[in-house]
């Protein structure tokens, strides 16, 4: 569906496809991430458990070594927690980012639209024709031109610039010639 003069056109099923893959392989990136640390978090846990320090069975075994093993797995394992939530949180934060990043660029991007100047000099075009049926006067408290129907004179005019409003006293060729007969 074509954009109407002045708007942006709208964004192609390529583009959004685009857009949709890229959030998605950055959300895939950020769990995958925070799940293995959480993961490794576990298995530092388990392997503490099943080394030889905590093993009954071996000769090495001592009750005061199986805590200090469980002990460093227990804190790699809460920082390895840390990490995991800390990647979740920057992670929600750079998700957001990027699709307000992409809005914002899409909507700039989108708004320099080369059809819309060729449609605005056709707009030029079929304005002329019709100024042959309009006057340009100038307002009388600001001196900004303004471009009016031929056939307002005599009718109060307000500025677009200032919105002072006056009486056009100009009159039209078809006016004054129409007096003169």
């Amino acid at each position: 569906m074509p954009s109407r003069p002045g708007e942006p056109n709208p964004t192609t099923i390529g583009e959004a496809y685009g857009l949709a893959l890229s959030l998605i392989a950055l959300i895939g990136f950020i769990f995958i991430t925070s799940f293995c640390l959480f993961g490794i978090g576990n298995l530092t846990i388990d392997s503490a458990k099943e080394s030889d320090e905590c093993n009954i069975e071996t000769e090495v075994y001592s009750e005061s070594d199986c805590q200090s093993a469980l002990e460093k797995a227990e804190n790699t394992q809460d920082i390895l927690d840390a990490s995991g939530i800390f990647i979740l949180v920057v992670g929600a934060i750079a998700v957001q980012y990027k699709l307000l990043i992409d809005v914002i660029s899409i909507g700039v991007f989108r708004g320099i639209n080369v059809s819309n100047e060729n449609s605005a000099s056709k707009n030029i075009n079929t304005k002329s024709n019709s100024n042959k049926n309009s006057i340009i006067i100038q307002c009388e408290n600001c001196g900004q031109n303004l471009r009016i129907p031929s056939h307002f004179s005599g009718h109060m005019i307000k500025c677009a610039k200032c919105s002072h409003e006056f009486k056009n006293h100009h009159e039209t060729d078809q006016s004054s010639a129409s007096s003169s007969i």
